[in-house]
């Protein structure tokens, strides 16, 4: 990171930890765009749900392929490519693979950054309308 506070650099050695920063983040102001609309008893438009899906899917992509272990990992060339369009069965084998059982529980914080928005939309619609 640049010392000059008028610039913002991101390393690029750690920017997979970028990539889950804004995992969450994302995943955070969509709960809350989730939560405002089930309250007023509305639903997210099928576009905003298509942007969501592509965003995480991208993110996961990107964290999974700059992340450290990944070079313990022999991918094939288009890993990234594959990951962004299958990771719900890509991933949990990819972090099987680099990190053994603890793969498993990190596969389901992902899931969980991924239905965390519209179950807070769905408790919210259910509880306080």
């Amino acid at each position: 990171m640049s010392t000059d506070p008028l610039t913002l650099t991101i390393d690029m050695k750690r920017i997979d930890n970028f990539a889950l920063a804004t995992i969450g983040l994302i995943s955070l102001l969509f709960s809350i765009l989730q939560v405002k609309f089930g309250l007023q008893e509305m639903d997210v438009s099928p576009q905003t749900d298509a942007l969501w899906m592509f965003i995480f899917a991208l993110l996961v992509a990107v964290w999974a392929t700059k992340e450290p272990k990944q070079k313990e990992f022999s991918a094939p060339f288009e890993f990234g490519a594959f990951l962004y369009f299958v990771w719900p069965i890509v991933l949990p084998y990819y972090l099987v693979k680099t990190r053994g059982l603890e793969g498993v529980v990190l596969f389901f914080g992902f899931v969980a950054l991924y239905y965390i928005p519209f179950i807070s939309g769905l408790l919210a619609y259910v509880f306080y309308t």
